[in-house]
């Protein structure tokens, strides 16, 4: 495990470290973001989503920002969108009327696969 890594989820088992140490609300955006890495897998597995993300990664491109330094790196480092897309579903439930503000492509798409 990265020091800085607050969850890691695998087959669909989330896998929490030092979470007494994070504030109430810093819980609430890891269990979000670890539940959509289980979602995220779910639509791989039922082929609604390629590996890539090319449907969602177009609505990022839309969008044409970065969630956050966390996401940011993966994309720009390893042209991953899973983290993107599991910090964008975590922000997005905690509060969907400032991320649809911000990143409006992305939360259609994630009205659409939360309606699968």
């Amino acid at each position: 495990k990265e020091s800085n890594v607050a969850g890691i989820t695998k087959n669909r088992t989330i896998r929490l470290y030092e979470f007494s140490k994070y504030s109430n609300s810093t819980r609430k955006r890891i269990l979000y973001h670890e539940l959509a890495h289980i979602l995220g897998n779910e639509l791989l597995e039922n082929k609604i989503i390629d590996y890539d993300y090319t449907e969602y990664k177009k609505m990022v491109e839309k969008d044409g920002n970065y969630i956050d330094e966390y996401s940011k790196k993966y994309i720009l480092e390893k042209n991953r969108y899973s983290e993107d897309f599991a910090e964008s579903v975590a922000m997005y439930l905690i509060n969907k009327e400032s991320f649809e503000e911000k990143h409006k492509n992305r939360s259609e798409y994630i009205e659409k696969v939360l309606k699968i």
